[in-house]
């Protein structure tokens, strides 16, 4: 078994941070990271997959959709443990962020999350916050259970959307994006997340001063 790193995030702007209880549905009966995440939606949810990571990662889009539902705001993500963060709509569309990428970073998750996704959603570029989660959570899960290639796939489209993230706090910067010292905030922690390449992996948990 990987043992967990809990990382305490001592950082600027925690006090007025967003975090939330997600309270477990039922208990962990699959063990591990992905027991913990698939116990947060109910028994029979249509996101349980074969492959454990993309179990994971599809489970981890239905928390966060039930994040947004329960605490009545526009985005919620689920860290692990029970906890969530929720931000205030971005007010950057997802055509700005994609017009914003350099064309030296479109790729294949370019194509998918920032041009394709428009087809159903072009109202909030934090959309892509949702999947740099999901995948993050994926990867956790992977590192745990030793499937190494889907671990290393995960952890890489992490990787590129948290470089898009990092664009898109610039963007939302200049919008003075009323939530923006939490945004910042958010993409530190996953980005720490996504840094590891030791035997643990990570909790977020934060301290409130």
């Amino acid at each position: 078994m990987i043992k967990a790193l809990i990382l305490f995030l001592m950082l600027a702007g925690t006090a007025n941070a967003q975090f939330v209880n997600v309270p477990p549905f039922r208990g962990n009966t699959v063990g591990g990271f992905l027991g913990d995440i698939d116990s947060h939606l109910r028994a029979g949810h249509p996101y349980k997959e074969r492959d454990r990571v993309s179990w994971a990662h599809e489970t981890t889009h239905g928390i966060n959709a039930r994040i947004c539902d329960e605490f009545g705001v526009a985005n919620g993500y689920y860290l692990l443990d029970n906890r969530g963060f929720v931000l205030a709509k971005s007010g950057v569309t997802l055509r700005r962020l994609a017009n914003a990428i350099p064309q030296s970073m479109r790729g294949f998750v370019y194509r998918t999350y920032l041009v394709e996704a428009q087809q159903w959603s072009n109202e909030d570029a934090l959309f892509v916050v949702n999947e740099l989660i999901a995948y993050t959570n994926g990867a956790i899960v992977g590192k745990q259970l030793g499937m190494t290639e889907r671990y290393k796939e995960s952890r890489r489209k992490g990787r590129i959307l948290l470089e898009y993230v990092e664009i898109l706090s610039i963007l939302t910067r200049e919008s003075y994006y009323k939530d923006q010292k939490n945004f910042e905030m958010l993409i530190r922690a996953i980005d720490l997340v996504l840094a590891m390449d030791s035997g643990s992996v990570m909790i977020i948990i934060p301290i409130r001063s």
